[in-house]
């Protein structure tokens, strides 16, 4: 059985005559919503299809990696007590029991490693997190004195609601502060009446045309609805076809779905011929329709394509080919099956002081190794800017 032609709204030439300007425009839309609702589709289901995946194969290996790094710090925790290790080693162990358990514990809520982080950092889990967010809360308050051209109170608290609404209020009053400004500046520079009087046939015109941009979906909904509505059909079979039909109507109306409705209009015989018959107002408030739509699917498009957590751990696109997004899936399910492996060996390894000894000595000789590749930049940089 042959697949069925997908329907697209396709204004055509006639023997005797080409399109217009504003036809060829129309059907240039029309077949770019086509891709581009394709593409929002497939997006959609690459989404979808890798969450699922995801929750089902990498997420309970991500759970194991935490719960095998939380029995790594606390086998840590235990070492340090021994009198077998050194001082340089135990400062080592400090410093990585510190790491981790603040990642374990800010990262995953992991709370009852806070009792382990506090004995060996100098400064408690709280003390950190309130630094933080001080620095956070004067990033933001100096982010929005210096955009809005605002002063905010040093004792405003941004995470508060009341506070918040506050500085919200002297926001929106600056922003309409500006825009009176603007359009005042504007007024100014018009410089005869017949600029102001063109300048005010524009604005009526664009008011006309948003107000008809409004009625022409509904008035393509309400022909539809006219024409196909099931409660006005005795035979069960074509009532049951037509209340599916009606449910695509409604939902591509509700949806501002301009392009459907158009595909619905011709579909079912009640737009074929009335699109080639437009006239250019007509076409100029379909194609205005159109446009935006092409838009908005741009923005859906490009939205869906950046994967959202925890697929970003995955991808850097989802905008690829269905084989190219498997071999990205499985390569990072092979990841978190050798992290996991890594921490787990880790683990077992350092049971003995032996090994464990040589495991923090490994780690000083790579800070170590970090440390001096950073100097080696800063005197790289230093040499870039002084030499002269």
């Amino acid at each position: 059985m042959s697949e069925k032609k997908e329907i697209i709204p396709i204004i055509s030439p006639t023997t005797n005559q080409k399109l217009s300007d504003l036809q060829n425009q129309f059907n240039k839309y029309t077949q770019r919503i086509e891709k581009l609702k394709k593409k929002v589709d497939e997006l959609r289901h690459h989404n979808q299809k890798y969450q699922d995946r995801f929750y089902q194969e990498i997420l309970p290996l991500e759970d194991k990696m935490i719960a095998a790094r939380a029995l790594f710090v606390r086998a840590l925790d235990k070492a340090y007590q021994s009198n077998f290790f050194r001082l340089i080693e135990k400062l080592a162990i400090q410093e990585i029991i510190q790491e981790e358990t603040f990642h374990l514990i800010d990262e995953y809520g992991l709370e009852e490693l806070i009792e382990i982080h506090d004995r060996h950092s100098k400064h408690t889990y709280a003390q950190i997190i309130e630094e933080r967010d001080e620095i956070d809360q004067t990033f933001a308050k100096a982010f929005f004195e210096n955009m809005f051209d605002i002063e905010i109170d040093e004792l405003a608290d941004l995470d508060n609601p009341e506070d918040m609404a506050k500085i919200q209020e002297e926001i929106e009053q600056k922003i309409a502060d500006r825009e009176k400004a603007y359009q005042e500046e504007r007024k100014s520079r018009q410089k005869s009446k017949t600029g102001q009087s063109k300048s005010n046939e524009r604005a009526q015109k664009l008011k006309e045309e948003a107000q008809n941009l409004s009625k022409t979906s509904r008035i393509i909904y309400t022909e539809l609805v006219k024409a196909l509505h099931p409660d006005k059909e005795p035979n069960e079979a074509e009532k049951l076809r037509k209340t599916e039909i009606m449910k695509r109507i409604t939902e591509a109306y509700k949806k501002g779905d301009f392009f459907e409705l158009l595909r619905l209009q011709i579909e079912h015989k009640q737009g074929d011929s009335q699109i080639e018959n437009l006239t250019n107002d007509q076409l100029e408030y379909y194609n205005q329709i159109l446009k935006d739509q092409v838009l908005d699917l741009q923005q859906e498009a490009n939205l869906l394509a950046r994967p959202a957590p925890p697929l970003n751990q995955v991808f850097s696109s989802l905008n690829a080919s269905e084989v190219t997004l498997k071999d990205q899936f499985q390569l990072g399910l092979l990841k978190a099956e050798m992290e996991l492996r890594e921490i787990e060996g880790n683990h077992q390894f350092i049971q003995q002081n032996n090994n464990l000894r040589k495991f923090i000595r490994e780690y000083i000789i790579q800070q170590n190794e970090m440390n001096n590749s950073s100097d080696s930049l800063d005197d790289s940089s230093d040499w870039m800017y002084f030499s002269e």
